[in-house]
């Protein structure tokens, strides 16, 4: 499974939705060992606060609100010790403009996991762009909030003729975070600036009982 996303994606008639969707079923197929994916995202407009003098932003990035993917819906664990938290002790969780890697404009520099909700505290640069953006968020003009993250553990929780494959992230890693205009649809929860070229091993759990594949 870790050449399936790298083969998949010689076919350049496809999207990259279309090779995860073909991977997923593919180790769905082979008793959910493993899976390469790449980086995901997920879209949310959110209440937050700001504090101009300090430049600090704070709002919530995720839940376990079911985002409907290509390959099925996913949720996000939110339970103790689900979010790897080691990139987010360590301050290298940067936010972005628009998932745009030139346009840093602070990073995260604080977190809570409360009420099954993922918080952050965010520090923006001293920059003329930086400054901009926390103006349109102070306005009410940029009220969403991407996160990008990478599923690390993975089990199958429902199947079903109507509506598909449930799957429940049991492990997941915060990567980026970002302030954008016009997300990707939050009911798919899928962006497209960063990250598309690189791959990441989400490992299955076993199927619970009355599982049928």
């Amino acid at each position: 499974m870790k050449v399936c996303m790298h083969e998949v994606s010689k076919n350049k008639d496809r999207t990259n939705e279309q090779n995860v969707a073909i991977c997923m079923q593919a180790w769905r197929d082979r008793n959910k060992k493993s899976l390469t994916l790449p980086l995901q995202f997920r879209a949310v407009e959110t209440e937050r606060s700001i504090d101009p003098e300090t430049r600090t932003l704070s709002f919530s990035f995720s839940s376990r609100q079911p985002v409907k993917k290509f390959w099925g819906t996913e949720v996000l664990s939110h339970a103790p010790g689900a979010v790897d938290t080691d990139r987010l002790k360590r301050g290298a969780v940067p936010f972005l403009l628009d998932h745009n890697r030139e346009k840093l404009i602070g990073k995260v520099v604080g977190y809570e996991l409360k009420d099954e909700r993922m918080h952050a505290t965010v520090r923006l640069s001293q920059s003329a762009l930086a400054s901009e953006v926390m103006q349109e968020m102070a306005d009410g003009i940029r009220d969403n909030i991407s996160v990008g993250y990478v599923p690390r553990e993975a089990k199958l929780v429902s199947t079903s003729d109507k509506d598909g494959d449930t799957f429940l992230v049991t492990k997941w890693e915060v990567m980026v975070v970002s302030s954008v205009a016009i997300p990707a649809d939050p009911t798919v929860g899928i962006g497209r600036d960063l990250g598309e070229s690189e791959t990441y091993e989400c490992r299955g759990e076993p199927e619970p009982e009355g599982i049928n594949p």
